[in-house]
């Protein structure tokens, strides 16, 4: 991606033409037909909302037996799973690995690792020298503000010294080890089993900034993104990636629930099946971590989470090109919602569904809520389960369209995986026992989310040596 002086890319400009028809159809929802509203005052208000509202872009968001007589399968049997790929050298944009040349994804023993160690300033490159003065503004802006809302700066890698940290942020060799070598290396035995295939999921998550519908609606007439005026962030293994307003990216790491509180959808991306992808996958990440860190500012709507999300994407698809936005239509429907400003979890009936229901209309009365309509809302775990048992009873998921739409409905479930134990646990009772559809055994909480499973095998990552 070419940078300017402002770390803008300058594709994602509007043109004054296409500037000034967003403005007439914003005028046109706002204002009165016979009320004259002066251009300057419409564009003052346009960047008044969009700055207030999404500079906080994430302040750290019975008796129907018959539907699940038959347990789904965990993963739908029309979905093949995803191949190993072969290897691919991965072109990097910063160049070698930092001030040590040799790539430091490797197979060797792993060394004992202090965060709390600086590089010596003689052995940082000029490049990292400026970078380290670049990010402790950043750093010092991002202390205060984990100051007021009391998030400790170990929560996302932070040891609080603003040298030490705008290292990490800064130097691709410390930054790799930090965040993925010394997790790699205290992994649990199946996390690094050469006996059993490598495996890395990768999902996006998908969470409502707060703000009101009304905003949403207009804000989205002047932004052009992947999905509206949403957070979105990347869960890869058990690494949580996402740029922040704070200009800093965040990489958080846990085996047990990632919690957000405003998660909409959660969408399965892909998964990686090999050491040296996952390996490749490291390094790309890194490579668009520093990028952000050390070469761009947050901007609402030229350089934000969605922008950061999207180029790791486009770097995983490089790597893996399984590895994607889903483009079936009901993804492509829903993302579009999400660009109009509509902030729900909405299914949209598919002909092939309306034709299956004209023919089975013997279940018409006991199932009315999902006759005689083309969309569906979903507001609970629970909700998700009893649409979804009704298309397996209807044989829908056996048809291409459903095969894709069983991963939307999916996604739609693990949103509430990651919200409150109240919205986590309202799955569907029958005769007592849990029967959520989307996991193996119906237990609401056996889920990946929860218990997060990955396997890099014997993949290690080596220590950066400007520390000896």
């Amino acid at each position: 991606m070419e940078e300017n002086d402002d770390a803008v890319n300058a594709n994602t400009f509007r043109t004054n033409h296409e500037i000034k028809k967003l403005k007439q159809k914003l005028s046109n929802l706002i204002v009165e037909p016979n009320e004259n509203v002066e251009e300057y005052a419409l564009d003052e208000f346009i960047t008044q909302v969009l700055d207030k509202k999404l500079k906080e872009d994430k302040e750290e968001t019975e008796g129907l037996k018959e539907l699940v007589g038959i347990r789904p399968p965990k993963n739908n049997p029309n979905n093949s799973l995803l191949k190993s790929s072969e290897p691919q050298d991965l072109t990097r944009s910063r160049g070698s690995s930092s001030a040590i040349g040799d790539s430091p994804i490797t197979n060797n023993k792993v060394s004992q690792y202090n965060p709390f160690l600086t590089i010596p300033e003689d052995k940082l490159s000029e490049e990292e020298k400026k970078d380290v003065q670049f990010l402790i503004p950043k750093l010092q802006d991002c202390y205060v503000f984990y100051n007021e809302k009391k998030i400790n700066p170990n929560s996302v890698g932070f040891v609080g010294n603003e040298i030490t940290d705008a290292q990490t942020l800064a130097c691709r060799d410390k930054f790799i080890y930090h965040y993925f070598g010394q997790i790699i290396q205290k992994s649990k035995h199946n996390s690094r089993n050469v006996n059993i295939p490598a495996n890395l999921t990768v999902k996006l998550i998908i969470s409502l900034l707060p703000a009101s519908d009304l905003f949403r609606k207009v804000a989205a007439l002047v932004t052009d993104t992947l999905a509206g005026i949403t957070h979105t962030s990347l869960l890869i293994g058990q690494w949580k990636i996402e740029w922040f307003n704070t200009s800093l990216v965040s990489v958080k790491t846990s085996n047990h629930l990632a919690k957000e509180t405003n998660a909409v959808a959660v969408i399965d991306l892909g998964e990686l099946n090999s050491t040296e992808d996952i390996g490749a996958a490291f390094e790309a990440i890194t490579d668009i971590c520093l990028l952000y860190n050390c070469k761009k500012i947050y901007h609402n709507r030229n350089c934000n989470c969605q922008h950061f999300v999207t180029d790791i994407i486009n770097k995983l698809t490089e790597i893996n090109p399984k590895i994607a936005i889903p483009k079936q239509s009901s993804f492509q429907a829903y993302f579009n919602s999400l660009k109009r400003g509509d902030s729900e979890r909405i299914y949209r009936y598919t002909e092939t569904l309306l034709e299956i229901i004209k023919l089975e209309t013997n279940k018409k009365d006991t199932y009315k809520n999902y006759y005689d309509k083309k969309e569906i809302v979903f507001n609970s775990r629970k909700e998700v389960d009893l649409f979804c048992y009704w298309l397996l009873s209807l044989g829908y998921f056996k048809t291409s369209e459903g095969a894709a739409d069983y991963f939307l409905l999916k996604a739609f479930d693990r949103s509430f995986c990651l919200r409150s134990e109240d919205e986590r646990t309202d799955v569907l009772i029958v005769e007592g026992e849990q029967c959520s559809f989307f996991t193996e055994n119906g237990k609401g909480d056996d889920h990946s989310l929860k218990n997060i499973v990955y396997n890099t095998q014997d993949l290690t990552v080596q220590f950066p040596d400007r520390f000896l």
